[in-house]
């Protein structure tokens, strides 16, 4: 019988091949957060707060979303 290498986790690691991880848990700390378009993502605002609200449900939370012009402004709520 050969012994098994293999180790357990808790959850897999961010996807980073082609695509941008953000720092969803500074983020989702329950603070209000500006985020602005070219320094913080590079995609369109409301594609934008689409991803925020998908992470924070994956996460077991609520994102609250407000934008306006190149601005996100987000709050996670538990």
């Amino acid at each position: 019988m050969i012994a098994s290498m293999a180790e357990k986790i808790t959850e897999l690691p961010p996807v980073t091949k082609g695509r941008i991880s953000y720092p969803w848990a500074e983020w989702f700390d329950g603070s209000a957060w500006k985020l602005t378009r070219g320094t913080d993502f590079h995609i369109s605002p409301a594609g934008f707060q689409k991803q925020v609200t998908v992470a924070a449900r994956v996460r077991g939370l609520r994102a609250v979303t407000r934008s306006s012009g190149d601005d996100v402004f987000v709050q996670a709520i538990r």
